[in-house]
């Protein structure tokens, strides 16, 4: 067979090194290009000549893989050089290419940095091995020039051994024991090879700055992952004991791994020529025969020849050499051909029908609403079906879905780990199949698809963020060394949470996924969101809404794990919890005169949330006892068009039908045109007994703001109710108007001393009658009900209104308006209080 011709030398990268120059090609009988280069030996003394030559010769001796092939040396005197033989390589050198990534500020990827490091200690750990004639060899100048790549990005180590001819670079690669003038071995390579790594990684030298945060444990690079991280930071010990030897790093699982992906990219272009011929003709036995010549980076390009030359047999064998690469392919995406109706060949791929299929399959790429034959196949798990629609790999969804996605979200493991040709590409809101397996697959099918983890979809959420969110708590070991820490964006929305900085702690919180708190608690506690709130807090304000779907009380489980405040509440009364949880009248009765402040709000809400009806009763007895203000959180009910059972027997006071209907807590319906609920028309009824039976309807608000406590107040049944109700104070209506206002403002006495001690200094919103900042001292001034001056005025007489009018400005200004002589009197008399 004809070889072809020798190339241009000036075509040739032109540095080999760090020495010499290009003298000349030439090509071998066996085909290897071979290059001369000279070695000016002019400032070299003669005496030495012979010994440069010896050190040179004994490089012909070193037979591997991974170290430069030395032909010939011989000295030329007349001019004074030295002629050294050397296989080519003609991809240049390791230094050549990270000055070319610096300039164009791209960093390498890591699959590539272990590939540097599969090939390179293999050639040390020849180097390093005893049971050569040589004996170990330091090779003493291991540096990125002296790395040399073939044609075939072979890596080639140079200069083994050639100590007199280290150039000036060598002085960034000197160990610490050989700067310290100390004795050194085999392990000062070891520290060169992670210079050499770090150099890679980082795009910039070693100095003192990063070997002083290496002593210090500090992390030294930003990217890559952290195996990369270690096996950098060990090589580079300031301890060459501690320093692992060549053959310890070449079992290391990820360059056992980077050596098995790159022995199966060896073979030459012709062999490549043969692969993409017997995948053009389908042909099977030739496939498997050239199979070592497909890599991560040729896959696409010969699945999309598949494709094209509607290669059915050798398809799936393509497809089936993703999951053994650990790769995401970086197969193009198609658009479908979209039709009017459901074809056969879809019908059949539902049905798994594999005959109807082979019929039909001049129908693949078609898609009926964004789904093709294949999607279909794979969203029921039909593997046989889809081995035989895998033309159609690599097609989306109107949203950008595709087969591998819908295999993933079922599950359908045999499905998935054939479609991983498709695990590079992303749906219309870039989420990715990990995503949408983590929503509910197994762990076996979520870890075909790790190589998307880390990735975020448009909004910033993660795989980790939708196992949480969805209570897939097999799924989040393997999620969380990649993804936790990882927040939403400004583009997030989901219900009614959006916005950025939501992690997946919060999204499991946000749907109360109890398991999933507790595993990523230690991991994401501390993380908040840019309005400083964290996931505590999004416990506490999903408690505010009635949400049907979701059991109130795994929201306070989630609440007890990460609020240390309501944890050590509900710890320190635990006999008592147990009675609320259970609804255990006796058990309360017993244990609720044990609650201390500070945990009293946290236990009485909690007895609301979960609607405890028969323990409520007594503990705000116990709590309106104390002297210590306890109030209720706000929440909106849920709006009915007409009454349910329970309001109709809270309505008729049926204390019996109350109970019997007690499930029907938290709604309201529009009476009179404001929305009740069954506790508000229990409580401005005065009907004593059913309010004690709905009070897990305390803190519910109409939109005007209206409470059953205010409700209670108006119409006069604050002593017949109130101790019940009384934890709804400090909740004030859509204009600012609260319950002591109300009593105020209605002339109810009775329960202004009471309210005083929670609402006093409350002051009204612009929308109020009268304007903005108005207290319930001033409404009284302004009204002339002497019998609330003495109880307010106290808390309230400094205050001023939006008018910067205080309450005795007020009774002055009510005495001038003729409107009020009726009352002028009373108001004299509020004047008079006020001026003492």
């Amino acid at each position: 067979m004809e070889l072809p011709p020798v190339p241009d030398i000036e075509s040739l990268f032109p540095q080999q090194g760090i020495y010499g120059t290009i003298d000349e090609v030439t090509r071998t009988r066996e085909g290897h290009l071979v290059v001369t280069k000279r070695i000016d030996l002019h400032e070299v003394p003669h005496n030495d000549w012979e010994e440069i030559r010896d050190e040179f010769f004994a490089c012909t001796t070193y037979l591997h893989t991974h170290l430069l092939r030395y032909f010939r040396v011989d000295v030329d005197v007349a001019r004074a050089s030295l002629l050294v033989d050397t296989e080519l390589c003609a991809c240049g050198s390791l230094q050549a290419m990270i000055d070319k990534h610096i300039a164009n500020g791209t960093a390498f990827h890591e699959i590539f940095l272990w590939h540097t490091v599969a090939q390179l200690v293999d050639a040390i750990a020849y180097l390093h091995s005893p049971f050569k004639e040589q004996g170990p060899i330091v090779h003493q100048d291991i540096q990125p020039a002296n790395v040399l790549f073939t044609d075939q990005l072979i890596l080639k180590l140079a200069n083994t051994g050639l100590t007199r001819t280290a150039g000036d670079q060598s002085a960034l690669y000197r160990t610490p024991e050989v700067r310290n003038q100390e004795p050194y071995d085999t392990r000062a390579d070891i520290w060169c090879l992670g210079a050499l790594l770090y150099y890679m990684a980082a795009l910039k030298p070693l100095d003192e700055r990063v070997e002083a945060n290496l002593a210090e444990g500090k992390p030294i690079l930003k990217k890559y992952s952290s195996d990369l991280h270690l096996l950098i930071s060990t090589c580079l010990h300031g301890d060459p004991s501690w320093r692992p030897t060549a053959g310890d790093i070449s079992v290391m699982p990820r360059v056992r791994g980077a050596r098995l992906v790159f022995s199966n990219t060896l073979g030459s272009a012709q062999n490549l020529t043969l692969l993409r011929d017997c995948i053009a003709n389908d042909n099977l036995e030739a496939l498997i025969q050239y199979s070592s010549l497909v890599t991560e980076k040729n896959l696409g390009d010969l699945i999309t020849l598949a494709i094209e030359s509607h290669a059915t047999k050798v398809l799936p064998v393509l497809c089936e050499i993703v999951p053994n690469m650990g790769i995401d392919s970086a197969l193009p995406t198609r658009i479908a051909r979209n039709v009017d109706a459901e074809t056969v060949l879809m019908t059949a791929a539902m049905m798994n029908d594999t005959i109807k299929i082979k019929d039909n399959l001049d129908e693949v790429g078609a898609a009926y609403r964004g789904r093709t034959a294949l999607m279909c196949a794979a969203e029921a798990g039909h593997y046989e079906a889809v081995k035989l629609l895998l033309r159609e790999v690599g097609m989306q969804s109107e949203s950008g879905e595709t087969a591998l996605m819908m295999a993933a979200y079922n599950g359908h493991e045999d499905c998935v780990r054939l479609l991983l040709v498709e695990g590079g590409i992303s749906d219309s809101f870039g989420r990715t199949a990990l995503m949408h397996a983590a929503v509910r697959a197994s762990p076996s099918c979520i870890s075909m698809l790790l190589t998307q983890a880390g990735r975020q979809a448009h909004d910033g959420r993660t795989a980790l963020m939708a196992a949480a969110s969805n209570g897939n708590i097999a799924a989040i070991p393997l999620l969380l060394e990649r993804e936790v820490g990882l927040q939403t964006n400004h583009l997030f929305s989901s219900g009614d949470s959006s916005g950025p900085g939501w992690t997946a702690l919060m999204r499991a919180t946000y749907w109360a996924q109890v398991e999933c708190v507790d595993f990523l608690r230690p991991f994401e506690g501390h993380l908040t969101r840019p309005n400083g709130k964290s996931a505590a807090d999004v416990a506490e304000e999903r408690l505010l809404p009635y949400i049907r779907t979701i059991p109130r009380k795994r929201f306070w489980e989630c609440r007890y794990l990460l609020d240390p405040d309501v944890q050590r509440g509900f710890d320190e009364n635990q006999k008592l919890i147990a009675a609320i949880t259970n609804n255990d009248m006796e058990g309360a009765q017993k244990y609720c005169s044990r609650i201390k402040p500070e945990s009293a709000a946290n236990i009485l809400q909690y007895a609301i949330d979960i609607r405890s009806y028969n323990t409520l009763a007594f503990i705000c007895q116990f709590l309106s006892s104390q002297p210590y203000i306890v109030t209720v959180k706000s929440r909106m009910p849920c709006p009915i068009k007409r009454a349910n059972s329970l309001i109709e027997a809270a309505r008729d006071d049926k204390p019996d039908l109350v109970y019997e209907h007690i499930d029907e807590l938290g709604h309201a319906y529009v009476y009179d045109v404001i929305p009740v609920t069954a506790l508000k028309f229990a409580a401005g009824r005065g009907y004593n007994v059913c309010v004690q039976l709905l009070l897990s309807e305390l803190g519910i608000q109409n939109h005007f703001g209206g409470t059953a406590l205010m409700a209670c107040v108006q119409l006069g049944y604050f002593n017949t109710c109130g101790q019940f109700l009384i934890f709804e104070a400090r909740l004030a209506s859509s204009d600012g108007v609260t319950a002591l206002m109300t009593a105020v403002l209605k002339e109810r006495a009775e329960a202004i001393p009471a309210l005083a001690q929670y609402e006093a200094r409350m002051q009204t919103t612009e929308t109020f009658m009268w304007g903005q900042g108005w207290t319930a001292l001033m409404i009284a001034c302004a009204t002339g009900f002497v019998q609330a001056v003495n109880p307010l005025k106290g808390a309230e007489k400094d205050l001023r209104n939006a008018k910067r009018e205080t309450a005795l400005d007020v009774a002055k200004a009510a005495i001038a308006n003729p409107k009020n002589r009726s009352i002028s009197s009373q108001l004299q008399e509020c004047v008079r209080l006020l001026s003492h």
